[in-house]
């Protein structure tokens, strides 16, 4: 028994020098805040902690909104995109190599040029001192081209013998928008009285020298009080500009005439055609552009349709009328009514 009792001593002796050998077990880290205890420390260390400093605000300037006068505002629709000019301009065909006769059409993009010197102008009607002998008055105001529609005609780029002509014969529709006060409270008051219509354009051709070569058909017949001689004095002035004259730039506003406001805006489109070769594209490409067809042209295929259907209810109208008539007369106590 005590041999045994031996062995066994030497067995822990190895065991503890083993244990020696194995390094220190780490230590478990409690938490700082645990409990009811640790929620009272966390709240504390919060408490104590100092506050991060709030960020620096530049006070906003204050915004003024300024007064619309709905009297004298006037919705326009949007404009179309403006037609490019034909690519066929600076690309020669290939067939014509004599130069022989060869003609660009430039219809869409010369009145889409016209629209945009002419939509928009607004001009001062003459005062009724002005409109007529005798007559004096308080009204005033002024009118606005609103929009140019159904034009026809042509615009051509003529290539003959190395010599470039610049064409054109426009006929186009234009509708304006009168603005006028008749009496100085209500001005005041900011009263106005509106007025609108459309005149007919036609014979806007190349080299004009003044607007009186131009033919213009106003639809206004309104010669009840002086507000609407005002506006009619305005639609059939002669006019009162030369070309030359136009060689400066004019404020539109005193023209005394749609016939001038025309006439200049026709002075500016034909100055702009006749350098429209001057300035090249910056894409040389030989493609031809795809076509272009500006909506103030008129649409001949529309106008077409529409006669069409206007004659068809015509027919019907008459047909249903005759058979009417037919039932009638041959039960004179029968009553139709349609």
């Amino acid at each position: 028994k005590v041999a045994c009792l031996e062995n066994l001593g030497y067995y822990k002796a190895q065991f503890g020098q083993l244990l020696e050998r194995l390094p220190a077990p780490k230590a478990k880290s409690k938490s700082a805040f645990s409990g009811q205890e640790g929620a009272s420390k966390g709240s504390a260390a919060l408490a104590a902690a100092p506050c991060p400093a709030p960020p620096s605000v530049v006070p906003a300037a204050p915004i003024t909104i300024a007064p619309v006068d709905k009297s004298t505002e006037v919705l326009q629709p949007p404009q179309p995109p403006a037609c490019p000019p034909p690519a066929g301009l600076w690309n020669k065909s290939a067939w014509n190599s004599k130069d022989t006769w060869e003609e660009v059409d430039c219809t869409d993009w010369a009145v889409d040029r016209l629209a945009r010197y002419l939509e928009g102008t607004v001009v001062n009607l003459p005062t009724p001192e002005n409109v007529g002998a005798g007559k004096k008055g308080e009204v005033r105001g002024t009118a606005k081209v609103t929009a140019l529609r159904q034009a026809t005609g042509h615009a051509q780029v003529v290539f003959f013998q190395g010599k470039r002509r610049f064409l054109f014969d426009l006929a186009f529709e234009v509708e304006w928008l009168a603005d006028l006060i008749e009496k100085a409270e209500d001005e005041l008051a900011g009263k106005r009285r509106r007025l609108k219509g459309k005149c007919a354009v036609s014979e806007l051709v190349q080299d004009m020298m003044n607007g009186e070569d131009l033919a213009i058909s106003p639809f206004f017949k309104g010669d009840c009080d002086m507000a609407q001689v005002t506006v009619k004095h305005w639609l059939e002035s002669p006019a009162s500009v030369a070309k030359e004259q136009l060689q400066v730039e004019i404020d539109a506003a005193s023209l005394n005439s749609l016939r001038d406001a025309i006439f200049m805006a026709a002075v500016k489109f034909e100055r702009d055609f006749r350098s429209l070769l001057d300035q090249p594209p910056r894409n040389t490409e030989t493609k031809k552009a795809p076509l272009c067809r500006s909506i103030r042209r008129h649409d001949e295929a529309a106008a077409a349709a529409q006669q069409n259907a206007e004659m068809a209810a015509a027919k019907r109208s008459a047909a249903s009328a005759a058979a009417v008539s037919d039932l009638q007369k041959s039960n004179p106590n029968l009553k139709v009514s349609m």
